[in-house]
């Protein structure tokens, strides 16, 4: 992309100009390229202290004409008019190189009036003229080089050179435009692209000289932001709304305390109409609850004589009641006897069935013991059987065999010796066995006994336990028939489980407390509630009201956002209004204060021109009249316009009457006109020399007078003065000029013509009148619209509109919310109200059943505390039982175990007799004669064994060959299995089967089989007997258990079971009786108390209706009638219901006087209304506001309403003021943001500039957290206005004004500002702006530079125009702490990539830093007469672009000895 192409100073001419110390006469300084003219990078060097100031000062003051934009006056104190010395004519002229060749040279003059230097300048500083031109060059007509500085070879006077300059507008394509006011200045320069308002960063730059190193000095982003807005942002817009807010500041600074006066009229008004109303509405409902109390006050004693008889009643059932509970005691008392000794009769049979039984248990135990035996017996008879038949075959065989043996007698004798020693062994053992079974037999014996004793203990311990259990049975049939009638109380819900029927009794009694205290409670919720739901119905109309309200103001706003956004549409498209803006774009909401300017301005244009036309042609008018009468002129002066004339030549002309006031003391003036009247009113100029120039000059204009024109000199008007003309005597003659009038004046042959020029005048003054009418009335329709717009929709009006129909939409969903929570409240009001009628329900209930329950419990009660005696009997009696329980089993474990050592002792007898049985086998094998016996020794048995079964073997094998010998010992060896089995059985039971073997049944096998078959069924039969005796003693010992012994038997005692049980059975009739008369007079004691608790309910029902009435009975007055529950219930509903009403609403209209009250009082008190004129507010300071304010009103609310109505107008008036002021500032604002962000985009750096390239330098803004929506801007801008109208200081000025308003809508530390580090690499590096305070001279040029290409291209895009811009930037003495060649070199390359021609005044003497630009102008100060002259020392140019290299330099010296130093 190249560069753009800008205005660049060519040459700069400097003409008598400066002050004494550094004066310009006839400089030109050429910045320009000697090959091709193009503008060059340049130095300008001076010395310090030698001029070079300035020469910036004189530059800028040529763009910025302004006193207070003199750049030497911030330094030196010097303004304008001290360049300016006594009669010179000074002149600054600056040659300007643009686009496609074209050239601009634009030049001051400047001249003290009558070209006399006052003594203080600065005082007069208003009499020094200055007039501005411009031109573009035409060669060799119009240059630079041809302007007439001076004429006839003399400086030309300003008048003189304007004249000549004049003469150039013949020139084709030199648009001479001269001026002499600043602000037709500014707009000619800005039509060419010379925007003045870029200078204003020249001026920062340049305050000082070297004064850019201070710059940069921020300490944060927001100081750099304002410095920004200072050289972006055009100083009118502020200074327009500064100056608007000064108009109306005096206004708004009013609005407050009239805010505060008609917030408390307007707030009073409704206020003080609550009142009344609710007064009025308290009157009404105290009378109707009066009414209604009178009715309540006779049902109330209906009520109280209800419950006086129902009370009657309920004590009368009380003492039947306890009558019939005495007589349930004393018949409970004779049941308990009677059934005492039905008990004590059935214990004496059971104890007679007892003894009976046991008899029959010994009987049958008998009868088993004989047929256990016999059975035995039998079973026996086999083994004794089989034992005899082994023994005589043995005997038959021994008896053979001796026989036999007869041969072997010497082996026999040692046999026998040997069995004599083993059968007196076995005697032996023999007879310790008998001993052992002896003492065995004792054992038993003794066991047995112990086995009896304990079976009467078990027998005595029987018979306790069966008194006990009996006792108990006794005790638990009485307990338990209280407890019966506790369960029940239980069952029917008296008592709950796990509760005293005392505690139930106090429960029921307590709850009975409770419920009488739940129901008083209920009357007050009921009560409340019903106030309540009144409070939301007025809620809920309330709330539908708000909601229609919320849907018409949401239709209305939407219809006009609609209404105006077509508006805003239709003028967006206006072709006139966007040629006005000068873009495409058009927004005429945030642009309507510009749009309204210009307009305005254009309107004021169109009838200022209509106004010069109808000026200009209304002497024409009169001569044409004139010349159509008579055909002459009419006698009229035109002297102003002959001294513009002359003073467009250039020649110092002045009245005779101004001279006359300047320069002749006023006692002269007189004699003066009477000498001189011609001149006293003609022109006078100063110097003879100047007559034929300004006659020829008036001439020259084609001025046609009226009237004769006297040209003279003040000489002449100063010779009038002389002696004689001043005392009459004598009068000089006075030569004059004579400017002859035209000729139609005095000759008719000339009307003609100049009726025919002023006629051709007229016609164009006609069309030109109709378009620029035509033009006006455009501009005033669409300057109405736009004014119209602005005043129905400023900025931010339509999102307001959408947020209003927003917020509407939202009221009208928070009312629907609302409405549906005070449906749902109304509704849960209603449940609880039902709630609490159920609740009053079961609060009757509640005592209705304590009622009940307290008079069945009761007598529970009373049994309960008598029966605690009996339980605790009743409680030590199981653990008697137990103890009687564990004697019986003790008992029977005792007898069990002498049993079972009976038995084991018997065991261990029958196997003595076993193996005494073996033994004795052994014994009765051996046939040993007694003598043997006593001559053998004694040896051990089983010694005495092994020698007789020794000989035996020997004796054995000696016959071993005997048959009968084999046979022998099978017989014996079958006598053995035999003879154990008999042995094993009882010695009884071996002697009944011996005895039993003996007769005829044991010798068949069939009939000992039936007989062990009979024997065995007679022992079952004595195992069922004894059984069955076994449990009949059981059961009548169990029967005797349960029946203790004593008691009130009859006397006699009965002597048999079958007595007692008649006698039993008797007394049992006679308990049914006496029960069923006790359950009578219990039935009639429950009946007594449902009598009294019904009229006890009834009793309590009726003074529950007495406390829902909440009215006492009258007590002198006898009531005409009673009520039941039922009409009771009725009647209070009914009456209570319209008192509740009736009091809800004296408490609702009472409560309603004393809210509004207090609501005033406090309302009243409140700081807000401080400001409150105190007539007004003591008015309300009253001690009871409700008596005080109340009787009047309505009439204050009136008063009030008019007062309200007054204030009104004058606020709104204001707030019309107050919304031009917010919409200015506003749109400034916005402006000054848009400024910022098209500061940062237009921040984009060439391509040329390599890593640079395409990136932006500036990065600045509000904080993207920042809202900058207009509604916010207005809001917030709104509030700064009346920060500053509120607080009475001076409204701030300009730039102070935008950076206040933009950043009270930004807010402090929210802005955010970077910037791209300057560095030879051309490194990326943006760093915050804090950080520049401590960057190098060099780096501050350089971004310096930037900040200039971009406010350069900002104010060319902002003009919105294909013109070049400024892009000239001179800098004073930059080069003395940014010398370094390398930035240098940076700074050269930025600023051509931008377009931007460099001018550095300097006076350092590095050589290096100054030949890095191409062309350097040195100057030297020389003295002449007491003044210092600049002037040109020589110019250098390289002869290629010194920032690669300096191949060649061009060098003129005007003095050849001048150095650097």
């Amino acid at each position: 992309m190249s560069a753009p192409v800008m205005w660049k100073m060519s040459r700069v001419r400097l003409d008598r100009v400066g002050p004494t110390a550094a004066r310009f006469l006839d400089v030109t300084l050429d910045f320009t390229d000697e090959r091709d003219g193009h503008p060059l990078d340049s130095i300008l060097w001076l010395r310090n202290g030698g001029g070079k100031s300035t020469v910036l000062s004189l530059i800028c003051a040529l763009i910025r004409p302004r006193r207070t934009d003199f750049l030497a006056t911030q330094a030196t104190g010097k303004h304008l008019e001290d360049y300016v010395l006594g009669a010179d004519t000074a002149h600054v002229v600056v040659e300007w190189s643009g686009p496609e060749g074209r050239r601009l040279v634009t030049g001051a003059v400047h001249e003290w009036a009558d070209r006399a230097q006052p003594a203080d300048p600065n005082r007069d500083h208003d009499r020094l003229t200055s007039r501005w031109y411009l031109f573009t060059p035409q060669a060799g007509r119009a240059e630079l080089d041809l302007l007439p500085f001076e004429l006839d070879g003399r400086p030309a006077p300003q008048k003189e050179f304007l004249a000549a300059l004049r003469g150039w507008d013949a020139v084709p394509k030199a648009g001479v435009a001269i001026t002499d006011g600043q602000d037709r200045w500014s707009r000619l320069l800005d039509e060419q692209g010379l925007d003045p308002a870029i200078f204003t960063a020249l001026l920062q730059m340049n305050a000082t000289e070297g004064g850019i190193e201070g710059q940069f000095q921020f300490r944060n982003a927001d100081q750099f932001v304002r410095y920004l807005l200072e050289l972006i942002v055009d100083p009118e817009v502020p200074g327009q709304v500064s100056a608007i807010l000064e108009r109306v500041r005096a206004g708004l600074a009013e609005r407050p305390e009239l805010l505060a006066d008609l917030a408390f009229a307007t707030e009073a008004v409704p206020r003080l109409r609550a009142l009344a109303e609710g007064r009025g509405g308290l009157e009404e409902a105290e009378a109707a609850e009066r009414a209604l109390q009178a009715r309540a006050t006779g049902l109330a004693g209906a009520i109280a004589a209800s419950l006086q008889r129902a009370r009657a009643e309920e004590a009368e059932h009380a003492d039947r009641q306890e009558e019939l509970s005495t007589q349930v005691t004393e018949l409970r008392g004779r049941a308990a006897g009677t059934e005492e000794r039905e008990r004590a009769l059935r214990g004496v049979a059971a104890r007679h069935r007892l003894a009976v039984a046991r008899t029959e248990l010994d009987r049958a135990r008998d009868t088993q013991d004989a047929a256990r035996a016999t059975a035995a017996a039998w079973r026996g008879v086999v083994e004794v059987l089989r034992l005899r038949g082994a023994r005589a075959r043995v005997r038959s065989l021994e008896e053979q065999l001796a026989a036999a043996e007869e041969d072997a007698e010497p082996l026999r004798r040692k046999l026998a010796e040997a069995a004599a020693r083993y059968a007196r062994a076995l005697d032996g053992v023999l007879a310790e066995q008998a001993e052992q079974a002896g003492e065995l037999a004792s054992r038993s014996t003794e066991a047995q006994e112990r086995a009896e004793d304990a079976r009467e203990r078990t027998r005595a311990a029987t018979i306790v336990h069966g008194r006990l259990d009996g006792e108990l049975a006794a005790l638990r049939g009485v307990l338990a028939e209280l407890d019966s009638g506790i369960a029940a109380a239980r069952a029917a819900g008296h008592v709950e489980a796990d509760e005293e029927v005392g505690s139930a009794v106090e429960r029921h009694r307590a709850a009975d407390g409770e419920a009488a205290v739940e129901l008083g409670r209920l009357v007050e919720e009921r009560a409340g509630l019903r106030e309540r739901r009144e409070e939301l119905r007025a809620a809920a109309d309330g709330l539908a009201a708000e909601r229609r309200t919320a849907q018409e103001r949401g239709r209305a706003a939407a219809e006009r956002a609609a209404a105006l956004r077509e508006r805003v549409t239709e003028l967006a498209g206006d072709d006139r209004l966007r040629a006005l803006t000068g873009g495409d774009e058009l927004d005429p909401v945030v642009e309507a204060g510009d749009l309204d300017e210009l307009l305005t301005a254009s309107v004021a244009r169109a009838e200022r021109q209509r106004v010069e036309l109808a000026v200009e042609g209304a002497e024409d008018e009169r001569a044409l009249a004139a010349l159509a009468a008579s055909g002459l002129l009419p006698p009229t002066l035109d002297l102003a316009r002959a001294q513009e004339a002359v003073e467009a030549a250039g020649i110092p002309v002045t009245t005779g009457w101004r001279y006359l006031a300047d320069s002749v003391p006023a006692g002269e003036h007189t004699a003066v006109m009477r000498a001189a009247a011609a001149l006293a009113a003609g022109l006078l100029v100063h110097s003879a020399d100047d007559l034929v120039r300004a006659r020829t000059a008036v001439e020259d204009t084609g001025l046609r007078p009226t009237t004769a024109l006297v040209l003279a000199t003040t000489a002449d008007l100063e010779a009038a003065r002389g002696p004689g003309a001043l005392n009459g005597s004598e009068r000089p003659a006075v030569p004059y000029t004579l400017i002859h009038p035209a000729a139609a004046l005095t000759d008719p042959a000339a009307g003609g013509s100049e009726t025919a020029a002023r006629e051709q005048a007229r016609a164009g003054r006609v069309s030109a009148d109709a378009g620029l009418r035509a033009a006006r009335d455009r501009d005033e329709d669409l300057r109405r619209r736009v004014r119209a717009l602005r005043a129905d929709c400023p900025p931010g009006t339509v999102e307001g509109l959408d947020a209003e129909v927003a917020g509407a939409r939202e009221t009208e969903a928070r009312a629907t919310v609302d409405a549906e929570r005070v449906a749902a409240e109304l509704q849960s009001v209603d449940e609880r109200e039902q709630e609490c009628e159920t609740r009053r329900e079961a609060a009757e209930g509640i005592r209705r059943e304590a009622g009940v329950a307290v008079a069945i419990l009761a007598g529970l009660a009373e049994r309960l505390a008598g029966a605690e005696p009996s339980r605790e009997r009743a409680r030590a009696l199981p653990a008697e039982i137990d103890a009687a329980r564990a004697d019986i089993t003790r008992g029977e474990s005792e007898e069990e175990a002498a049993r079972r050592e009976a038995r084991e002792a018997e065991d261990r007898a029958a196997t003595l007799r076993r193996a005494g049985a073996a033994l004795r086998e052994a014994r009765d094998g051996l046939d040993v004669p007694a003598a043997d016996l006593e001559t053998a020794a004694e040896v051990p048995l089983d010694e005495a064994r092994r020698a007789h079964d020794s000989a035996a073997s020997a004796y054995a094998r000696e016959v071993s060959d005997s048959a009968l010998a084999a046979a022998l010992d099978e017989a014996r060896r079958a006598v053995e299995g035999p003879a154990q089995q008999v042995a094993a059985l009882p010695a009884a039971v071996v002697d009944a089967a011996t005895a039993l073997a003996g007769g005829p049944e044991a010798v068949d096998a069939e009939a000992r089989a039936a007989a062990l078959a009979r024997a065995e069924t007679a022992v079952g039969a004595a195992d069922e007997a004894v059984g069955a005796a076994r449990s009949a003693v059981h059961l009548a010992e169990d029967e005797a258990g349960r029946y203790p012994q004593g008691g009130p038997l009859p006397d006699p005692v009965p002597a048999d079971a079958a007595t007692a049980l008649a006698l039993a059975a008797e007394a049992a009739e006679e308990l049914v009786e006496q029960r069923a008369a006790t359950e009578r007079a219990r039935t009639e004691h429950e009946k007594a108390g449902g009598l009294r608790a019904e009229a006890r309910e009834r009793a309590s029902e009726l003074g529950h209706q007495g406390q829902l009435l909440g009215i006492e009975a009258p007590e002198d007055e006898a009531p005409d009638r009673v009520v039941d529950v039922e009409d009771a219930k009725a009647e209070v509903a009914a009456v209570r219901a319209r008192l509740d009403a009736a009091g809800t609403a004296v408490r609702r209209g009472r409560g309603v006087v004393e809210k509004v009250a207090r609501e005033i009082v406090v309302w009243s008190a409140a700081d807000r209304f401080a400001a409150v004129k105190a007539a007004v507010r003591d008015r309300f300071r009253v001690t009871d506001v409700a008596g005080e304010l109340g009787p009047e009103a309505e009439s204050l609310a009136g008063e009030l309403e008019t007062y309200a109505t007054n204030l009104q107008g004058r606020l709104e008036e204001l707030e019309e003021h107050k919304s031009v002021v917010v919409t200015a500032m506003t749109g400034m604002v916005r402006q000054a943001l848009k400024s910022l962000a098209r500061a940062q985009s237009l921040s984009e750096l060439p391509e040329s500039l390599g890593a640079w390239a395409g990136h932006r330098f500036l990065d600045v803004g509000p904080r993207s957290a920042v809202e900058t929506a207009d509604v916010v801007v207005r809001d917030r801008c709104a509030r700064l206005v009346d920060l500053l109208t509120s607080r009475g200081a001076e409204v701030p000025r300009g730039q102070e004004l935008l950076w206040q308003a933009t950043n009270a809508v930004v807010g402090d530390g929210n802005w955010r500002a970077r910037v791209l580090k300057p560095s030879t690499a051309l490194a990326v590096e943006r760093v915050s702006v804090e950080r520049m305070r401590k960057w190098s001279g060099g780096e501050k040029v350089t971004i310096s530079l930037l900040l200039f290409c971009m406010v350069a291209k900002l104010r060319a895009t902002s003009r919105g125009r294909d013109l070049p811009g400024l892009g000239a930037l001179p800098l004073d003495n930059p080069l003395g702490k940014a010398n370094y060649v390398v930035f240098l070199d940076l700074q050269r390359k930025v600023a051509a990539a931008n377009g931007v021609q460099l001018i550095f005044l300097t006076g350092v003497g590095d050589m290096k830093a100054v030949g890095r630009f191409p062309n350097i102008i040195r100057l030297r100060n020389s003295a002449n007469r007491g003044r210092e002259y600049v002037r040109i020392a020589d110019r250098t140019q390289a002869g290629d672009d010194p920032s690669g290299a300096v191949d060649s330099t061009r060098l003129h010296r005007d003095d050849p000895v001048l150095t650097l130093l």
